[in-house]
C-alpha cells in the first residue's frame, strides 16, 4: 500500500477515524484485560497455596479472564490446581476428583457474570455506547446465571466425561500431571479461546478495511 506524501494527504475522512477509533478501543480493552489480570494472578495464587477454598473460585475466574486477555495460563497455576484436586495424593486424578474441580469451574463462573452484570462494572462501561446489543447481551447473561445458580452441577454425567476423555490423552482411565497441563487450557476454556479469536478477528476485519479505506483517501486526493 502506497504511503502519501503530506502534500497528497487530505484530512481522514470520517469512515476511516471511525474504523481507527474502533481498533483502539478493541485493542485498548485487551491491554486492560491483560493488565488486570497481571495484577491480580501473583496474589489469587499465593492464596490458593495457603489453601483459601474461595481463593480456587477466584482463581478459575482469573484463568478464563487470562485466556480471553490473550495471556496463557502458566505451568505454575496449573500445577497448583493439580495439587489441591489430588486430593488422596496419589499422582493421578480420578472422575470424582475432576467432578469437583468442575464444581469450582461453575462457581467461577457465576462470579464471573455477577462481576459483569453489577453496576459500574467495566463490562457495562464498555458497552455502555451500544444499548440495543448490550440489552439482548445482558439478557443473554442473566439466562446464563440463572442456569448456573439453579444446577447443583452446571457440567451434566456427559460433559464431564467428555472432559474427562479429553484430559485423559492415554486414554487409561486417569489423568496424569501431563495430560493436566498439557490439555486443560483448550479443554476447559473452550468457551474463554473462542471468544479470543472473535475479537483477534474482528480486529484483523478492521485492520484490512482500514487499510483499504486508507488506500482511497490516497488515491483520491492525488
Amino acid at each position: 500500500m502506497g504511503v502519501c506524501s503530506t502534500k497528497e494527504k487530505k484530512a481522514p475522512n470520517q469512515d476511516l477515524e471511525n474504523l481507527t477509533a474502533q481498533i483502539e478501543e478493541l485493542k485498548a480493552l485487551q491491554r486492560h484485560q491483560a493488565a488486570e489480570v497481571a495484577l491480580s494472578q501473583q496474589i489469587v495464587l499465593t492464596n490458593v497455596k495457603h489453601g483459601d477454598s474461595a481463593a480456587m473460585v477466584s482463581m478459575w475466574s482469573l484463568l478464563a479472564k487470562s485466556v480471553v486477555a490473550g495471556v496463557s495460563v502458566s505451568p505454575e497455576q496449573l500445577e497448583v490446581l493439580w495439587g489441591k484436586y489430588d486430593k488422596d495424593q496419589n499422582g493421578v486424578l480420578d472422575l470424582e476428583e475432576v467432578k469437583c474441580m468442575l464444581e469450582d469451574v461453575r462457581l467461577s463462573r457465576i462470579q464471573l457474570l455477577e462481576n459483569a452484570l453489577s453496576a459500574g462494572s467495566p463490562f457495562r462501561e464498555q458497552n455502555r455506547g451500544n444499548p440495543i446489543a448490550f440489552a439482548a447481551l445482558e439478557q443473554e447473561m442473566k439466562s446464563k446465571l440463572y442456569s448456573l445458580q439453579s444446577e447443583q452441577n452446571s457440567f451434566d454425567e456427559h460433559e464431564v466425561k467428555s472432559i474427562f476423555s479429553n484430559l485423559d490423552v492415554n486414554g487409561d482411565g486417569k489423568i496424569q500431571k501431563t495430560e493436566f497441563l498439557c490439555r486443560a487450557e483448550e479443554t476447559i476454556f473452550s468457551e474463554q479461546r473462542q471468544a479470543r479469536q472473535v475479537v483477534d478477528n474482528m480486529i484483523q476485519s478492521l485492520e484490512m478495511i482500514q487499510n483499504s479505506v486508507q488506500f482511497d483517501v490516497c488515491v483520491t486526493s492525488r
